[in-house]
């Protein structure tokens, strides 16, 4: 037998979804998810929902937010996490707030957002209570808070959540509200995100030791950490190891090492990297001089302002009579016109 239901058809005899109870429909709509069989997924959450799971619900509002296995409709998911989040269900509370915080199917509302939060984070939804901590840290949607952003990040950091561990490190180390300064307890809770791979907890560590701030200084360990984040092609990270290698601090001078990593940041369009690889590709250090390229580079990181970038272009192109728009060659008595791409300088 065949039922149309909700823009999706479904074909499962109406005797066996009859039959089964709500933990057996689930159990076959998270079968067929997991083969990647989204319609028929969708077809075993939407007999949950209409049962009132919670647990179908959200699985189904899930589908819908995504648009797989059925037409993406945001509303309709939004809908579906409000009836799970209403009956008390922890991560319909958490969708829930999620939409609110992003305006995503409903208006933007940070009270709102922060009170379906506050909710999940109360059922345990460690990640609900990492964000009700950022909530309390910024005041958004709720009065600003240094105390209660240290009990929510504490609480979700307890459960392993990088995010909260991360931030919980960052307050202990500014010493912000009231809330005394303890690199101390700082770098014990850095340390545990970065382990999980949190590349700002790995950056903010390679920093520390090699500022010997609050740590012996340790460039060694220092590099250690800005290459596990450096791995991750995190682009702050590639700039700050490349740093290293071109100053031969706690590695071997590597210009040519160097050079790779300011690529890999520039081409993410990172305004250091940018900025350090028109540097090299000007001095030829690392790489073949090529004043054309470093002008790109130069021009791409003045777009975003970098001073350094905007001093460097000026003072290439009036040294070697260069545009600054294409790299090519000014003619004329007081090289005022590309003869490359036609245009004057200014």
């Amino acid at each position: 037998m065949s039922t149309e239901e909700n823009g999706f058809e479904t074909n499962e005899p109406a005797a066996m979804v009859n039959n089964a109870s709500v933990e057996q429909i689930n159990q076959h709509g998270d079968n067929a998810a997991k083969a990647g069989d989204y319609v028929e997924a969708a077809d075993w959450y939407q007999k949950s929902a209409e049962k009132g799971n919670a647990y179908g619900q959200v699985k189904l509002g899930r589908l819908f937010e995504y648009g797989d296995g059925v037409p993406q409709n945001i509303e309709k998911a939004v809908s579906l996490y409000r009836k799970a989040a209403e009956q008390g269900d922890v991560d319909g509370q958490y969708s829930l707030g999620n939409m609110y915080f992003g305006g995503t199917g409903v208006t933007e509302d940070y009270v709102e957002a922060a009170k379906w939060f506050r909710e999940a984070a109360m059922n345990g939804n460690e990640d609900a209570q990492a964000i009700l901590g950022l909530l309390y840290e910024n005041g958004i949607g709720v009065s600003k808070s240094y105390t209660d952003a240290v009990e929510w990040y504490r609480k979700a950091a307890e459960q392993g959540n990088a995010s909260g561990q991360f931030c919980l490190g960052a307050l202990y180390e500014d010493g912000r509200g009231d809330i005394s300064q303890d690199y101390q307890e700082a770098i014990k809770w850095y340390l545990k995100a970065a382990e999980q791979d949190h590349p700002k907890a790995q950056i903010r560590l390679g920093e520390l030791y090699s500022d010997g701030e609050g740590i012996p200084l340790d460039y060694v360990e220092a590099i250690k950490w800005y290459r596990k984040a450096a791995d991750q092609n995190v682009p702050q990270a590639l700039v700050l190891l490349g740093l290293f290698y071109r100053e031969g601090v706690g590695v071997s001078q590597d210009y040519s090492e160097a050079a790779k990593l300011y690529r890999k940041a520039a081409e993410q369009g990172d305004a250091e990297g940018q900025f350090a690889l028109g540097e090299f590709l000007k001095q030829g250090k690392g790489l073949r001089q090529d004043y054309t390229e470093a002008i790109m580079w130069y021009r791409r990181a003045v777009e975003q302002d970098h001073e350094g970038a905007q001093e460097s272009l000026n003072e290439l192109c009036r040294v070697y009579k260069l545009c600054k728009y294409c790299g090519g060659s000014m003619s004329g008595l007081f090289a005022k016109k590309c003869t490359s791409c036609g245009r004057t300088a200014d």
